[in-house]
């Protein structure tokens, strides 16, 4: 979690654009424990789930982290509808964390890191972290 939340804080594409990260995985694997280790590496220290809500926001550094869960949500066009409204809230340097059990391909064109975690065989999980061309 360190390293990843401090790839993304170190780079200047960080700095100079929209960052966007997907998770993905079954229900139950974790995705929200990730989003909140990786908020606590960037000083958060309270992250609730926004299944309800759909998304929160909270400040860090001057930006914003912006957190979606897009468990209710199963039509597409609410989704695309939602996703396209944040967008216009994030200023550059600012971070959405998307957390999905299912991959919806418009959304999946446009992350910049792609965490996909997996249930392995020993009741653990597998996670991989991909950015655009890269894979860590």
């Amino acid at each position: 979690m360190v390293f990843f939340s401090q790839k993304i804080l170190s780079t200047n594409r960080y700095k100079n654009k929209k960052n966007i990260v997907f998770i993905h995985g079954s229900m139950g694997l974790g995705k929200t424990i990730f989003v909140k280790g990786f908020a606590q590496e960037l000083g958060i220290l309270t992250i609730n789930s926004p299944s309800f809500n759909l998304f929160k926001s909270y400040n860090f550094n001057n930006k914003t982290l912006f957190h979606m869960d897009l468990f209710r949500l199963e039509n597409n066009s609410k989704l695309i509808f939602l996703f396209e409204e944040v967008l216009e809230y994030l200023e550059l340097g600012d971070i959405i964390l998307i957390e999905s059990t299912y991959i919806n391909d418009e959304i999946d064109k446009l992350w910049d890191f792609k965490v996909e975690i997996k249930f392995l065989k020993d009741n653990s999980r597998g996670i991989l972290i991909k950015q655009k061309n890269v894979k860590y």
